[in-house]
C-alpha cells in the first residue's frame, strides 16, 4: 500500500528542514575550500545512489523502515481529537519527502542543485544554464505500510535510482547521474513515530526487525515519540539539533566551528581569492567568518547544555542519554551519590557517582576503580 498526504502539518518541520539542509551539504566542500586541494577531488561521499547500470560496488537504492503508532504519545494528556488523530481503525495521515543533490558540472568544478520528490516515479530532464550543465535523472520512491499491531504500522520507504548510464562509464562521470546526499523526511498527522534507538518494551522486537540500508531514521523534536522523523546517511541520535552558537555551515565532516573558522582566517589572500572564485558557498563562508563579532567567537568556544546544579554528597537518579555501552543501560534508573565533580582538559564537566545500593559503595567514595561511574550533568536527576 502506498499513499501520501500533502497537507499533513508538523510542528517539528522547521527543525527537520534545518537539520536536513545541514546534512545535505556535509562534505560539499572541505577546508581549505579550493579545487586544488587533494581532498576536494573526491566528493559526494555521503548517501550517493548511483544508476543501477553502474555497479562497481556503489549502491543504487536505499531503504528506510520505521514504526508509526496511531494517536498522541503514550502518557499524553491530550485527547485523540486534540491531537488530530484519526478515528479508530483509521491510519494516520502521512507525508513522505525525499531530498537529494544533483551534481552539476561547471568548468572544472562540480556544484549541486537541490531536488525534492514524493512517492512515485520522478524524472528531471538534462539541461544547461550558462557554463553549467547537468544530466537527466530518473528514479522511484516506493512507500509501503504494513500493520503489525492494532495501533502500530511498519513503514518502508525505498528510493531507487533508475537513470540510464552507458556501459563502462567512469565513476566521476557516473556521479552526474547519481542522487547525492539522499535523505528521507516523514511527517505524520494523528500518529507518532517510535524511536528505534530506545523503543518501548512492547515494540522492541518490532524495532529490531526494521531493516535500514543506506540511511538511519531518528526522531525530530523528542527523545521518546515524535510526529516527524528524518532518515539520513549520517547516523544521528534522536532529537538532533544544530548548535545555536554556530554562525553558519562550514561544510566539513565532524566540523568544529571555532577551529575551522580560525583556519579560514589563517588562509592567505591568494587562497581566499581562489576559494571565493570557485564557489558561491565558499565565498559566503569566507566573508561570514571574517565578519564574526567578538561575542560570536566567544560563543563558539564552548557552553553547557541542560545545566543542572548538583553538589558532592547529593543523591541523584542516573538517566543515561547516550546509550554508549552496556553499563549505561544497566545503571539506568539507579540511585547514586555524587563523589566528585571534575573537569577534563577541554573543560567538560564529568560527575563521578557511587551507587547507593552497591555493597562496595565506600570503595567508590574512596575513589577505588570499579565502584564509581562518570556521567554528564544532563544525565543526572537530583533527588531533593
Amino acid at each position: 500500500m502506498a499513499e501520501e498526504s500533502q497537507g499533513a502539518p508538523s510542528g517539528n518541520r522547521a527543525r527537520a528542514e534545518q537539520i536536513a539542509a545541514t546534512l545535505l551539504y556535509e562534505g560539499y566542500i572541505l577546508y581549505p575550500y579550493r579545487a586544488s586541494s587533494a581532498k576536494n577531488r573526491s566528493r559526494w561521499t555521503f548517501g550517493s545512489l548511483f544508476p543501477q547500470d553502474f555497479g562497481d560496488g556503489e549502491p543504487s537504492r536505499l531503504q528506510v523502515q520505521c514504526l508509526l503508532r496511531s494517536g498522541p504519545p503514550a502518557g499524553s494528556s491530550g485527547s485523540r481529537e486534540a491531537a488530530g488523530a484519526p478515528e479508530a481503525g483509521e491510519a494516520p495521515q502521512l507525508r513522505v519527502r525525499v531530498r537529494f543533490l544533483q551534481v552539476v558540472q561547471r568548468s572544472t568544478w562540480q556544484q549541486a542543485i537541490e531536488r525534492e520528490v514524493s512517492p512515485g516515479r520522478f524524472a528531471f530532464a538534462a539541461g544547461t544554464d550558462g557554463e553549467r550543465s547537468w544530466c537527466a535523472l530518473e528514479g522511484q520512491v516506493q512507500l509501503r505500510r504494513d500493520r503489525i499491531a492494532p495501533d502500530t504500522e511498519r513503514l518502508s520507504v525505498e528510493v531507487i535510482n533508475l537513470s540510464l548510464l552507458a556501459p563502462g562509464t567512469e565513476r566521476e562521470q557516473a556521479l552526474r547521474s547519481a542522487l547525492a546526499s539522499t535523505h528521507v523526511i516523514l511527517e505524520a498527522q494523528g500518529g507518532q513515530f517510535v524511536s528505534l534507538l530506545d523503543p518501548p518494551p512492547q515494540l522492541r522486537a518490532a524495532a529490531m526487525a526494521c531493516r535500514n540500508e543506506g540511511a538511519w531514521p531518528v526522531l525530530i523534536g523528542s527523545e521518546s515519540a515524535s510526529d516527524t522523523m528524518l532518515a539520513s546517511p549520517i547516523i544521528l541520535y534522536d532529537d538532533p539539533r544544530v548548535a545555536p552558537e554556530s554562525p553558519g555551515a562550514l561544510y566539513d565532516a565532524t566540523e568544529i566551528d571555532e577551529i575551522l573558522s580560525l583556519r579560514v582566517l589563517a588562509m592567505t589572500e591568494q587562497e581566499k581569492s581562489e576559494a571565493a572564485a570557485l564557489d558561491e558557498r565558499a565565498r559566503a563562508l569566507i566573508e561570514r567568518t571574517e565578519s564574526l563579532t567578538p561575542a560570536q567567537w566567544e560563543a563558539m568556544h564552548g557552553c553547557f547544555r541542560g545545566r543542572v546544579a548538583v553538589k558532592v554528597g547529593e543523591r541523584v537518579r542516573i538517566c543515561p542519554r547516550r546509550r554508549s555501552d552496556i553499563m549505561d543501560i544497566a545503571l539506568a534508573g539507579k540511585i547514586g551519590i555524587i563523589e566528585s565533580i571534575e573537569h577534563d582538559y577541554e573543560q567538560r564537566v564529568h560527575v563521578a557517582v557511587a551507587l547507593e545500593d552497591d555493597p562496595g559503595r565506600d570503595l567508590g567514595l574512596e575513589r577505588m576503580p570499579g565502584h564509581r561511574f562518570f556521567f554528564a550533568l544532563d544525565e543526572l536527576e537530583p533527588l531533593r
